[in-house]
Formats: C-alpha cells, sequence, structure tokens
C-alpha cells in the first residue's frame, strides 16, 4: 500500500467513526441510515486498508452503541456481532485495550438481554475479556471484573477488585456504585458498607485539602497585593 493510500485510508476510517458517533445522537430511520452507512464504510475500508484492529474496534463499538436503543432480539443480533468484531480484533492486535473492554461489556449485555445467571458462559466470557484488559493495563477493568463477582455473591473477590479499581483510580463515582445493580447482592456486607465509608472518608479528605490549596494561594495572593510599592520621589530621590 502507498503512503498516500494508508493517508486516505485513515481519513475515510474517521469519516466513518463520525458517522457512527452522529448516528448516537439520531433516533429511527435516521440513525439506521448513518449505522448501515458508517458499518459499509468499515466493510470497504477492511477490504482495502491496513489497520484492520482500528476498523474492527471501531465497528464493534458502533454496534455496542446502536444495541443499547434497538429493541430485543436487534439488540442480541447487534451485540453478537460486535462481539465478534472485538474478538476479531484482539486476535490481530492482542494489546487492544479498548477491545478487550468493550468485548467484555458485549457479553455483559448478552447476559442482561438473556436474563442469563450469574454462573452462565456469557459472565464466564465476559470474565475472560476484563481479564485480558486487565494483563494489557493493570485496573482498567477491576470494577467491571467487580460486578461479575458481586453478581456470583463472590465477596472475597469482589472485595480485592474494588479495592484494585480505587488504587488504580478506575473507580466510578460513589453514588454509581450505590446504584449498581451488579453489587446488590453485597451491598448489604458489613465489608462492602466500610468500604462505602471510606470512600466517602478519601472524599472529604480531598476536598478539604482542595480547600486549603485554595486558602493557602489566597492568602499568598493578598500578602502580594499588601506589599508596598515605592514611588519614584522614594526611588530617586528629590533634587534641592
Amino acid at each position: 500500500m502507498s503512503f498516500f493510500d494508508s493517508l486516505t485510508g485513515g481519513s475515510k476510517l474517521q469519516s466513518a467513526i463520525k458517522q457512527a458517533a452522529k448516528a448516537r445522537t439520531k433516533e429511527g430511520a435516521q440513525a439506521d441510515f448513518l449505522y448501515r452507512e458508517a458499518y459499509s464504510n468499515f466493510a470497504t475500508l477492511l477490504r482495502k486498508h491496513t489497520g484492520a484492529a482500528d476498523i474492527l474496534y471501531n465497528w464493534g463499538f458502533a454496534l455496542l452503541h446502536e444495541a443499547k436503543t434497538s429493541n430485543h432480539d436487534r439488540a442480541i443480533a447487534l451485540l453478537d456481532e460486535a462481539s465478534e468484531k472485538f474478538s476479531f480484533c484482539l486476535t490481530i492486535n492482542p494489546d487492544f485495550l479498548g477491545a478487550a473492554i468493550d468485548g467484555g461489556v458485549v457479553y455483559m449485555g448478552l447476559a442482561e438481554a438473556m436474563k442469563a445467571k450469574p454462573d452462565d458462559d456469557f459472565y464466564d466470557s465476559a470474565e475472560s475479556m476484563f481479564l485480558t484488559a486487565e494483563g494489557i493495563q493493570k485496573g482498567s477493568a477491576s470494577y467491571n471484573l467487580a460486578c461479575i463477582y458481586g453478581l456470583r455473591g463472590e465477596d472475597e473477590a469482589c472485595q480485592e477488585s474494588l479495592k484494585k479499581s480505587l488504587d488504580h483510580g478506575s473507580l466510578p463515582e460513589i453514588e454509581s456504585i450505590l446504584n449498581d445493580s451488579d453489587l446488590e447482592k453485597v451491598r448489604k456486607k458489613p465489608w462492602f458498607k466500610k468500604f462505602i465509608e471510606s470512600l466517602y472518608a478519601l472524599e472529604e479528605e480531598a476536598k478539604a485539602e482542595a480547600e486549603a490549596e485554595t486558602r493557602k494561594k489566597q492568602e499568598a495572593l493578598d500578602a502580594k497585593k499588601t506589599v508596598k510599592t515605592p514611588g519614584k520621589s522614594e526611588k530617586k530621590g528629590k533634587k534641592n
């Protein structure tokens, strides 16, 4: 492939990505049209250009988001196709973090749509994807794993994953954690309550530190303003 072809391929990929992003802001026939156009462009790019991993990931990402606004049967079909795209992407590039995380999200979506039990293969596949993501970047899918372990009632594994997510800065907001249905089985457990209390304490500590820093800056600014600047007569002295 020539250098010019590689440039135009990248431009066409960005165009397809923008089409899929625009589709997420539309509804009905307009959204359907934009998704179809984006998928057609992804398919064309795969046949003609390199960068297949990026194309497959963005194709799968678009499918995943279309599934969120589709009816039950259509959503399952879209999620199924998205899982294929993410898996293929990881075959080409095993270190593609987004494909690993979103691949796990797809299986979680399929499990929910199929009303699968926590020990179902869908959750096993999701766990495998999230573990792959953890192998690529520690903490990147720790919270997702905590959700799976929470659904299964595996307290120790859930607690460890939540702490790991906290340590790596990937934990959601406290209210999101409290409202996450995947954690319903562990929500009333003493260890979970203690963990939430520790999050509130950290939040208050961070707030206090931020306020102290703001005061410190303001005091420094006020002190600077009160320093007297010498006038002309003080600088040069008066002539006789």
